[in-house]
C-alpha cells in the first residue's frame, strides 16, 4: 500500500482526477445528459424547459413521432444525441460537446447554449462516483 501512495504522491492532482474519469462515467455523463435531462426532463443544464426556450415541434414532426409539440426532447433521428462528446480538460474538469447543426437548423440558437452540460443535481451525483474513483484508485 505504501508503494501505492508513493506512486500516486508522484502524479499530478490533474492527472489523478483524469485517471479517474473513466470510460464508464464518461458515458454515465452523456446519458444524464442525453438520455434523462433532455429526453425525461426536456430541460437544458440549467433547467430551463426546452419548449419554453425554443418553442414546440413543427407539426411534421410531431405527426413523425407521435408527440406534441411540448415534449421536445431533441433525439428525432438520434444524430444530435449521438454527437454529444465528453471532453477532459488539462485541469481534470469535464467539458461537453455536441454537433447541434441539424441541416438548416441551429438547435444552440434555437433551443440556447446550455443543451450540453449537467445539472446541479447530476454534477454532484458525478463528483461523488469520481471522489470514489479516486478512492478506488489510492488504495489500489
Amino acid at each position: 500500500m505504501i508503494e501505492r501512495l508513493e506512486l500516486i504522491a508522484t502524479k499530478p492532482v490533474n492527472q489523478i482526477l483524469k485517471d479517474a474519469i473513466t470510460k464508464g462515467i464518461q458515458e454515465a455523463v452523456l446519458r444524464l445528459n442525453t438520455d434523462i435531462q433532455l429526453g425525461i426532463l426536456n430541460e437544458d443544464s440549467t433547467g430551463k424547459n426546452l419548449y419554453e426556450t425554443g418553442g414546440e415541434y413543427t407539426q411534421y414532426t410531431q405527426d413523425v413521432k407521435g408527440v406534441n409539440g411540448q415534449d421536445v426532447d431533441l433525439k428525432d433521428t438520434g444524430a444530435y444525441w449521438r454527437s454529444f462528446r465528453v471532453i477532459i480538460l488539462e485541469n481534470g474538469d469535464i467539458a461537453i460537446d455536441s454537433n447541434p447543426i441539424k441541416g438548416d437548423d441551429d438547435l444552440e440558437a434555437r433551443y440556447g447554449d446550455n443543451l450540453e452540460g449537467l445539472n446541479d443535481e447530476h454534477t454532484e451525483f458525478i463528483k461523488k462516483v469520481i471522489r470514489e474513483e479516486i478512492v478506488k484508485q489510492l488504495l489500489g
